[in-house]
C-alpha cells in the first residue's frame, strides 16, 4: 500500500466500527444481546472469507471495512450483557473480568501474529468465531431484555439457572428493573425518556470519558502506529517482540484491576491510572526529545529507548488499571437497562470519531510540533479528563439501579 492508502484503510475501518456501532443500538434492543453476539460472529466469518480471497486492494478494503462492522456491532454487547446478568456486588468485578479476557485475547493474537504468516492470519478470526458460536448455548439471555419484552416468566427462569435454585431476592430483581423501565406506571415515551437528566447526564459523562481514549495516546499513536514508532528508536531487537510492551501492559494493567477494584473507590482508582498514563506520556516525550538531539551520544540514544519502552508499557498499564477499565464499566453502572444500548452506540461512536480524526491529522500535526510536544498534550487530555471524572463521576459501589438513577433527579 501506498501512504495515502494505509491511513486510509486505518482510519476507515474506525469510522465502520462507528457505523457497526449504531446499527448495533436498535439490533440488541430488537433481537437480544445472546442473538446479536451470534450475529456479530456471523458477520466477522464472512468478513475473514472476503479479505481471504482479497488479491487487491478494494476487494482487501472491502472486507476489513467488513470486519470492522462486525467488530462496532458486537463492541460494547459484552460490557451490556454483563452488567445485566451480574448482582450488585459483582457488576463491577465483572465488568473488569470483560476488560481482563478482551486483553489477553489481544495479547494472544499479537503472539499469533509472530507465527501465522500474514495470508493465514483470517483463519484466527473464523476460528474463534466458530468457537463463540459452538458454545453460544451456553450463554445466559439477558434478564433485563426479557422483562422489557414483557417475557416475565423467562426472565425468573433466567435469574434461577443464573442465581442458583437457594436464591430468594427473584421477584426483588425483577422489580427493580421494573421500577427504572418504561414498563412501569409512570410510562414515559422513548424521547421524553432521552430528555430526561437520567439520561442526559450520565451520557455526558460517559461522552467526555469516551473522547478522551481517543486524546489519551493510547490508541493513537500507541495502537495505530506502535511499529513505525518503536522503528524509529533504531531497536536491534525484531518489532515483533518489542511490540508486545503495549498488549502485555495492558493485561497486566487490566488483572490489577480486578484487585484494585477491591480496595479503592472508582474515583480513586482512575485518578490512580491516570497518574500513572501521566508520568508515562512524559517520559515517552522526554524519550523523543532525547532521541532528537542525541544523534552522536550512544548513551543517550540507549536511555532514549528505555525511557520509550518503559513509557509506551506504563501508558498501556495505566489504561488497563483503571482509565479504560473503569471508563468501559461504567456504562453498565450509570445507564438504565432501556438506555445501555443507545447510551454505548453513542459513546463508542464517539470515541471512534475522534480515534478517527485523530489518526487523520497525526502526520500534519507531527510536522508542526513534533512527538515531545504532542506527548506533553496527551498528559494534558489525561490529566483535565481526571478533574472532571473526580468532580461529576458518581459513586455507585454497591448501589442498585434505582438508587444510580436517583442521583440524577432534579434537587427540590
Amino acid at each position: 500500500m501506498t501512504e495515502d492508502q494505509s491511513t486510509w484503510y486505518l482510519s476507515l475501518n474506525v469510522l465502520v466500527v462507528l457505523a457497526g456501532a449504531l446499527v448495533s443500538s436498535p439490533c440488541s434492543e430488537w433481537l437480544g444481546r445472546k442473538r446479536s453476539l451470534m450475529v456479530m460472529h456471523v458477520l466477522q466469518i464472512v468478513s475473514c472469507i472476503i479479505m481471504f480471497f482479497g488479491h487487491t486492494y478494494p476487494i482487501v478494503l472491502a472486507g476489513w471495512l467488513f470486519n470492522g462492522f462486525s467488530a462496532g456491532f458486537g463492541v460494547m454487547l459484552p460490557y451490556t450483557l454483563t452488567s445485566e446478568i451480574s448482582t450488585i456486588k459483582l457488576r463491577g468485578v465483572l465488568g473488569n473480568l470483560n476488560n481482563l479476557c478482551q486483553s489477553y485475547g489481544n495479547l494472544l493474537v499479537y503472539g499469533i501474529n509472530m507465527i501465522i504468516p500474514p495470508q493465514y492470519l483470517v483463519f484466527t478470526g473464523i476460528t474463534l468465531s466458530l468457537l463463540f458460536l459452538v458454545l453460544s448455548p451456553l450463554i445466559a439471555y439477558s434478564p433485563h431484555w426479557l422483562v422489557r419484552k414483557g417475557k416475565r416468566n423467562e426472565a425468573e427462569n433466567m435469574l434461577r439457572v443464573l442465581r442458583g435454585a437457594e436464591y430468594s431476592g427473584i421477584n426483588q430483581e425483577i422489580k427493580e428493573v421494573l421500577s427504572v423501565t418504561d414498563i412501569n406506571v409512570n410510562n414515559k415515551s422513548c424521547m421524553a425518556r432521552w430528555k430526561s437528566r437520567q439520561f442526559l447526564i450520565p451520557l455526558g459523562i460517559l461522552l467526555i470519558m469516551f473522547g478522551s481514549i481517543g486524546l489519551c495516546g493510547r490508541s493513537a499513536p500507541i495502537t495505530h502506529y506502535g511499529p513505525s514508532m518503536f522503528a524509529d528508536f533504531g531497536f536491534t531487537i525484531s518489532y515483533q517482540i518489542i511490540l508486545l510492551f503495549i498488549p502485555i501492559g495492558t493485561a497486566v494493567g487490566y488483572t490489577a484491576s480486578v484487585f484494585i477494584a477491591k480496595k479503592l473507590k472508582i474515583k480513586m482508582q482512575f485518578t490512580m491510572s491516570a497518574c500513572i498514563m501521566i508520568v508515562a506520556a512524559g517520559l515517552i516525550s522526554l524519550a523523543y526529545y532525547l532521541k532528537e538531539n542525541s544523534r552522536e551520544e550512544e548513551h543517550r540514544k540507549l536511555s532514549s529507548q528505555l525511557f520509550f519502552s518503559f513509557g509506551v508499557f506504563a501508558l498501556t498499564l495505566g489504561y488497563g488499571a483503571g482509565y479504560g477499565s473503569i471508563t468501559y464499566t461504567a456504562i453498565g453502572e450509570l445507564l438504565s437497562p432501556e438506555d445501555k444500548s443507545l447510551g454505548s452506540a453513542i459513546v463508542v461512536s464517539t470515541r471512534m470519531i475522534v480515534t478517527t480524526a485523530a489518526l487523520k491529522v497525526y502526520p500534519y500535526v507531527l510536522g508542526v510540533i513534533g512527538y515531545p510536544i504532542l506527548f506533553l498534550g496527551h498528559a494534558t487530555v489525561i490529566l483535565l479528563t481526571t478533574i472532571f471524572v473526580f468532580k461529576f463521576l458518581p459513586d455507585t459501589d454497591d448501589k442498585s439501579m434505582s438508587q444510580i438513577q436517583a442521583l440524577y433527579k432534579k434537587k427540590q
